[in-house]
């Protein structure tokens, strides 16, 4: 089983950094192992680089690629160990804080946001896992553990003050969570091969799941206010 994310739902600020990871390879000095950072902060409203945004990049291995688009006042870090991996980070708008940290060979991070004091954290270890965390609006957080072969995940949140943490593990995990309106929560936890697609939308809604060698999966869909669901599968 295979998993991949795709740019087709990208908005154009990470495909803008997705062009200039591609332009650093071909331009840049390369970093200790063949590695390659870029960097890009923008005041949108006055075209020059701005003060206020924060971006670190620190990168050991080989062959490893990174890039930071910002625009406004926004914090941004990357750590990556190992060889082949690729992370992304594009902020727009301000207070927002990304951070990414990857282990292993050939894993794939992708963190946007556009809006206020959003924040998104992203750990990944291993071989060939993805991740996508996309965040609109203000004061949304976004939370994502992954280690083994072959994870995926796809976080998107539109609102305000929602929080969406997903922890995998194993091999051919899958999680793609979206969430619409204000403080809603999902936490999810898996171990080996599970499926889980979530969508909620309204405020106040909670979504709590811990499976381990799920079968078949699961699609769950919330609308409305209040509402809770917790689920267990071993």
């Amino acid at each position: 089983m295979s998993h991949n994310i795709g740019f087709r739902d990208a908005g154009p600020g990470l495909i803008a950094a997705v062009a200039l990871v591609v332009w650093a390879l071909a331009v840049a000095p390369a970093q200790a192992g063949g590695s390659v950072a870029y960097i890009d902060q923008i005041d949108g409203s006055l075209a020059r680089v701005f003060d206020g945004n924060r971006a670190a990049v620190i990168q050991s291995g080989f062959g490893n690629r990174a890039a930071q688009t910002q625009v406004g006042e926004n914090t941004a870090a990357i750590l990556q160990a190992g060889s082949d991996n690729l992370l992304i980070q594009d902020q727009i708008g301000s207070g927002n804080r990304a951070r990414a940290i990857q282990g292993g060979a050939a894993n794939v991070g992708l963190q946007s946001q556009d809006g206020a004091a959003n924040i998104t954290e992203l750990s990944q270890k291993g071989q060939g896992n993805s991740a996508a965390q996309s965040q609109s609006g203000t004061a949304n957080r976004a939370v994502a553990y992954q280690s083994g072969t072959r994870n995926a995940l796809k976080q998107v949140q539109d609102g305000f003050d929602n929080l969406s943490v997903v922890a995998q593990s194993g091999q051919d995990n899958s999680a793609q969570t979206t969430q619409v309106g204000s403080r809603n929560k999902t936490v999810v936890e898996q171990t080996g091969g599970e499926s889980v697609d979530l969508v909620q939308r309204g405020s106040n809604l909670t979504f709590d799941s811990q499976s381990v060698a799920m079968v078949n999966g699961m699609k769950v869909t919330q609308t409305g206010v209040g509402a809770t669901i917790k689920i267990t599968t071993r």
